[in-house]
């Protein structure tokens, strides 16, 4: 196991290994509340058991102690709870087809305060996905299967867990599918205290390919009583074989989504030449409106288009530049900013005639609702918020400190076009 730290602008600083005789790996990390922190993890043991590893360190990293938990396994999430405890999710084997979702409550010493088993009847397949909601309850999600398929079972599905504080579940929530099940990789909270999950769908099954395939992106939204408010199958028509999976979720202030995955390249893995990981594996970042979208009003399937299907109302960053003019640069005082829109090929957008019979530049497919200015080093900040219906500003820039900053557009769909620019 190990631990790196980087800088805000992910410069690398340092980093701590955890190295014991046995195979360990780490799995996640949250503050301790004292300004060091917890990493969860697994430990192999010599005689091929696996269990659950919580490495307490300070703030440089070193570590302070480490608690062992037996029989947990496949260790997921760990965070800091409001109360100054911890709670992290694990799966264990109850049976020799069954596993079952755990959490377990300790302190900062690494003293069990709660564990609670959650067995359904289909047992857990992958998982167990863990958040801590604002209102001190939690969500929990798993993948679950039935290890014997009949004519009447019902082998895949997901489940949502509301726990309250003690772990006792408050709703159940469950999708079944068929075929081949849509996976929860991790959770996040609404402003308004919903839930918004991620994961993978893996429709069709592998009767239909070589391997079992994620073919889409996984995102849905439901309340904490358990009402489905909506969901969305994403498809990446980039990738070659398979989307991939959606790791991770965050929340904007605005209600925004921000997901991080990964996609299936088409370029040849030398490594593995033949079965499911024959493509390499590249990350992905997307950020989504509140309601799931990457456009507004999408339906319950979305497709991010290849180049050549890409159409005005769904524009992919790859056929939309901008180009962005600063004057004076450098500049001491008032920077002006104006910003066009140009299509592939660098063909200007065109202009439309006006009431009067004049031509007028055509609305721009983007509204810039925001200017920032970073400056390289991380020390100074401005936000500028602007008419989105404008495609001009000025910035009085004199109260910042001379140096070389970043200068970011940001549309209402949270995309960004950067330019350098010296203050004097």
């Amino acid at each position: 196991s190990a631990l790196y730290f980087f800088s805000k602008h992910g410069e690398y600083i340092s980093n701590q290994d955890y190295k014991r005789n046995e195979q360990t790996i780490s799995k996640s990390i949250t503050p301790d509340g004292l300004g060091g922190y917890m990493i969860s993890g697994e430990i192999l043991r010599v005689n091929q058991t696996i269990d659950a590893m919580v490495i307490h360190v300070d703030s440089l990293g070193n570590e302070l102690d480490t608690y062992f938990y037996n029989s947990l396994t496949r260790v997921n999430n760990i965070y800091l709870l409001v109360d100054g405890n911890f709670i992290f999710s694990t799966t264990t084997r109850v049976s020799e087809t069954d596993d079952t979702a755990v959490l377990t409550k300790i302190d900062i010493n690494g003293n069990i305060i709660w564990q609670r088993l959650y067995n359904p009847v289909h047992g857990v397949r992958k998982g167990a996905s863990l958040y801590p909601l604002s209102n001190g309850n939690i969500a929990l999600g798993w993948q679950q299967w039935n290890f014997w398929i009949g004519p009447d079972s019902l082998p895949y599905g997901e489940r949502v867990y509301i726990l309250d504080s003690m772990g006792e579940v408050l709703t159940d929530y469950t999708w079944y599918q068929e075929e081949q099940p849509r996976g929860i990789t991790a959770f996040a909270e609404a402003p308004n205290g919903d839930i918004i999950g991620v994961g993978a769908d893996q429709t069709p099954s592998w009767h239909d390919n070589d391997f079992i395939t994620n073919t889409a992106y996984w995102v849905f939204r439901i309340s904490q009583q358990g009402e489905l408010v909506w969901e969305r199958l994403i498809t990446d028509q980039r990738a070659k074989r398979s989307t991939g999976l959606l790791a991770d979720v965050l929340i904007e202030q605005d209600g925004s989504i921000v997901v991080v995955g990964q996609i299936q390249d088409t370029v040849p893995n030398q490594f593995f030449p033949d079965g499911a990981n024959k493509y390499q594996q590249n990350t992905v970042v997307g950020r989504l409106t509140p309601d799931g979208c990457l456009i507004p009003g999408c339906g319950e399937r979305v497709i991010v288009a290849t180049d050549d299907e890409i159409s005005d109302n769904q524009m992919s960053d790859k056929k939309l530049g901008v180009t962005i003019k600063l004057y004076p640069n450098p500049v001491s005082d008032v920077l002006h900013v104006e910003w066009s829109v140009r299509r592939a090929q660098d063909k200007l957008l065109p202009r439309t005639p006006s009431k009067g019979g004049q031509h007028s530049a055509q609305s721009s497919p983007i509204h810039v609702q925001a200017i920032e200015l970073d400056a390289i080093n991380g020390v100074q900040h401005m936000t500028v918020y602007i008419d989105p219906l404008k495609q001009n500003a000025d910035i009085n820039v004199s109260g910042l400190t001379a140096g070389i900053y970043v200068l970011s557009l940001i549309d209402e769909r949270g995309r960004r076009w950067i330019e350098k620019v010296m203050i004097e």
